[in-house]
């Protein structure tokens, strides 16, 4: 996949794939590859077929719990999910906000 870059002394690099595992670039996925990463949430797409026969949720099939309470419990896991949503939310709210005047969106909703 092309992520690392063996050199020649046996150490590795990020390639310009990989460079968005950083976690000081701009659009950093770190968060995201940290979240799927983890066995949890793995173990819920273990229930997919349940999901889709009997139209429950998959990951509360597998669990006994929704993934609110999951990590509610527990402290890793819920800065994990944290960071990942955290960087989901503000990564695709910024780039529709930016031209955008001061007041923009309050003074076109006025105006209608």
């Amino acid at each position: 996949m092309d992520v690392l870059h063996e050199l020649d002394d046996q150490r590795f690099e990020l390639t310009s794939l990989g460079e968005c595992l950083r976690s000081d670039v701009p659009d950093s996925i770190v968060g995201w590859a940290a979240f799927i990463g983890r066995p949890y949430y793995w173990q819920a797409w273990t229930g997919l077929l349940h999901s889709v026969y009997i139209g429950e949720n998959a990951f509360q099939h597998v669990h006994g719990t929704d993934v609110w309470a999951y990590c509610s419990v527990r402290l890793e896991e819920s800065e994990i999910f944290d960071r990942k949503v955290k960087k989901l939310v503000l990564g695709r709210r910024e780039p529709h906000l930016q031209g955008l005047g001061q007041g923009a969106y309050v003074q076109g909703s006025i105006d209608r």
